[in-house]
């Protein structure tokens, strides 16, 4: 029986041989506790009989261990990978967490920058037009025609940097200003709005359409802004049409109220629309139409601090619709019954 037994043992260590792994490998898989149920099964049996079944069993066992074995590298590969994807991720996560605080303090010292230059510009442009008035007034019948139109243009251009201060100081706020969310009426905030633009729409031809809006929650000052920034533009970009009309309205859809302006004025290239909301762009001719290049750009920042988005639709000369979205009432309900 010694001679058998030495015999299956060679037989184990040639196969380990050919398939080039070691005995180890298939002690990790049980195989000589079935080596020694197999020397015992093998004393009730001649030689020849057992010789075709231990040739079936190694067969078996070959392909079971190489199985085995291969699965277990496909898992420690598995498992490597996985370690340093994990690892590549933390990384990525630290840049991330670095670059967002970077950025942060850069958009700090900006509107910090913004207010104090638009704060110490105001002062010497108030003096420029006081003088520039006072020269007008006072001296007007001793000044020829090529001064008064210099004075004019003098005064003209104080307006515009005067409009174009107030407008960054009103960009940096946007950003700064903590928010004081409420449940805001957009139908009395679009009908206040309206009474204070009427000095705009005097004399002209112009319809305006107001849907039934419905109870949004936000900072009502702020909102006041992004609305009148709209309507303003609604109004600026419909001066040339004979007769025009400007549309508010409102849908609701997956949890947001998508409220917008739609205007028949002159529109916008749709391929330019995403320059639209960048600080200071602008798309029409600055002689055609005055502006600064920042009103959208506080929308679209005080939109992003309400958890929305802003969006624009238009085709040149088709007029166009600008889009904005809040977390409706009833998403803000459910928050609120989650938490209690």
């Amino acid at each position: 029986m010694t001679k058998r037994n030495n015999r299956y043992t060679q037989a184990f260590k040639d196969l380990c041989a050919v398939i080039g792994i070691s005995l180890f490998v298939f002690s990790l898989g049980y195989f000589f506790d079935f080596f020694e149920w197999l020397v015992e099964w093998s004393r009730k049996y001649d030689a020849e009989t057992i010789d075709e079944y231990v040739a079936l069993l190694i067969l078996l066992m070959i392909s079971f261990s190489f199985f085995s074995y291969r699965r277990w590298s496909e898992l420690r590969y598995e498992i490597e990978e996985r370690r340093k994807a994990e690892e590549a991720s933390q990384n990525l996560n630290k840049e991330l967490e670095i670059t967002i605080v970077k950025l942060m303090e850069a958009n700090k010292d900006l509107d910090a920058f913004n207010n104090t230059v638009s704060h110490d510009l105001q002062v010497p442009l108030m003096i420029i037009g006081g003088f520039t008035n006072r020269l007008m007034k006072v001296y007007s019948t001793q000044l020829d025609t090529g001064a008064k139109e210099m004075l004019t243009i003098i005064k003209a251009n104080t307006q515009k940097m005067d409009i174009f201060i107030k407008d960054l100081l009103a960009f940096s706020r946007s950003g700064r200003q903590q928010l004081r969310k409420t449940e805001i009426d957009m139908n009395e905030l679009i009908a206040t709005i309206l009474d204070e633009l009427k000095p705009l729409t005097e004399g002209r031809n112009l319809q305006f359409d107001i849907h039934q809006l419905p109870l949004c929650y936000g900072d009502k000052m702020l909102m006041k802004q992004v609305i009148m920034n709209l309507m303003t533009n609604a109004i600026k970009f419909t001066r040339q049409n004979s007769s025009a009309q400007i549309e508010v309205g409102c849908t609701q859809n997956d949890g947001e109220d998508i409220l917008w302006v739609k205007d028949s004025g002159v529109g916008f290239n749709p391929h330019d629309g995403d320059k639209l909301f960048t600080l200071f762009e602008r798309l029409h001719e600055h002689n055609k139409f005055e502006g600064t290049g920042i009103g959208l750009s506080i929308v679209r920042r005080i939109i992003n601090r309400h958890g929305g988005r802003v969006w624009a639709e238009g085709r040149l000369n088709e007029g166009a619709i600008f889009y904005f979205s809040l977390p409706s009432q009833e998403r803000k309900s459910e928050r609120v019954l989650s938490v209690n």
